[in-house]
């Protein structure tokens, strides 16, 4: 009874009024990414925030000067239920750092040696051009023969519109004992553009990655590519609308999927902020088989007071990061997903 009351506490709050939130996992569940098959880990096409600098670290130029910690009522991937990081600057440059994100290392091409406590470490600057590098690494030892190793080298740009970007798996190398058929050598490219047109925003990208199982060939275990244009508008007074549509093919599994993304946010009074956003998909067909209904409805919202902002997204289960089930009600868990962030 408690619980309840002190959600309803924090909910009846932020009915009293916000700016724009900067930017969260939160944030981006409810917006959307238009990554349907997964060419990037973490980050979106259409909706501009830091998360972006995941796959492009040019980015770490555009969101500076920020720390947030990440609270999830499930388990986010390698590590537990929480992660975080801040960026700074430093003179010209801006340093960035992230701690036990989500989805950093492919836990399922690691058996036996789940890579634990992930980290990313971001470097860029602004020299008429904008760039940025980035680190992301995880390992894990299990035993004297035993372990697991994980790092993946990132480049991006961002001049005068045009924003590549390019990551490369320099180490992916996963050791359970000599001839042990969990030894393998996993491999990842991606690589991707967007195109800032106004409003608009084209986008494409593309990925690839394989393993070496033990003495066999390298083989390709997924490929990914596709394209797309989403578009940023303010249609009115503190309300802002993101829409795209793209289409996306999945070679190893022969899956073809075109989504359209809509999503809106609107600054309810001077410190509150609510969103919700709807992904529909008019074809999702592997191997000429149309798939389920993947259909979401999210919803979601932010306080803002001074410097610190507070997001969240709605959830239906107590102890599952599960943004998209039927149940609405405080009993299931008001808080799939939170975020802490300051600014400076």
């Amino acid at each position: 009874m408690s619980k309840r009351i002190l959600t309803i506490m924090v909910v009846a709050a932020s009915l009293v009024g916000a700016n724009s939130a900067f930017a969260s996992r939160a944030r981006q569940q409810v917006l959307g990414t238009s990554n349907p098959i997964g060419v990037i880990d973490r980050g979106s096409f259409f909706v501009d925030d830091n998360q972006n600098i995941f796959f492009n670290p040019a980015y770490v130029n555009n969101f500076r000067n920020w720390a947030a910690i990440e609270k999830s009522n499930g388990v986010v991937g390698a590590g537990a239920s929480a992660e975080g990081g801040f960026v700074t600057s430093i003179t010209n440059f801006n340093l960035g750092v992230y701690m036990n994100r989500g989805g950093a290392v492919p836990v399922a091409k690691y058996p036996g040696n789940t890579p634990v406590r992930p980290i990313d470490i971001f470097f860029g600057g602004d020299m008429g051009m904008k760039w940025g590098v980035g680190l992301t690494y995880g390992g894990a030892r299990t035993g004297d023969d035993n372990s697991s190793t994980d790092l993946t080298a990132r480049l991006g740009l961002d001049m005068a519109g045009l924003e590549p970007y390019l990551a490369y798996k320099i180490i992916g190398k996963n050791q359970t004992g000599a001839g042990d058929a969990n030894s393998r050598k996993n491999t990842d490219l991606q690589a991707g553009v967007r195109y800032k047109f106004g409003e608009w925003t084209p986008f494409a990208a593309f990925r690839m990655t394989g393993a070496k199982l033990g003495t066999a060939d390298s083989a390709t275990d997924y490929t990914g590519f596709g394209l797309g244009v989403g578009r940023n508008a303010r249609v009115a007074e503190g309300v802002r609308l993101n829409y795209a549509v793209s289409a996306w093919r999945s070679g190893k599994a022969n899956r073809n999927v075109i989504p359209l993304d809509v999503s809106a946010e609107g600054d309810v009074t001077s410190w509150l902020v609510l969103r919700a956003g709807l992904s529909y998909r008019l074809i999702d067909r592997a191997a000429n088989v149309t798939q389920g209904d993947t259909t979401t409805g999210r919803i979601g919202a932010s306080i803002n007071v001074g410097k610190v902002g507070f997001d969240w997204a709605v959830g239906h289960a107590a102890n599952a990061e599960t943004v998209d089930g039927q149940a609405f009600d405080f009993s299931n868990g008001m808080f799939s997903t939170a975020s802490l962030n300051y600014r400076w």
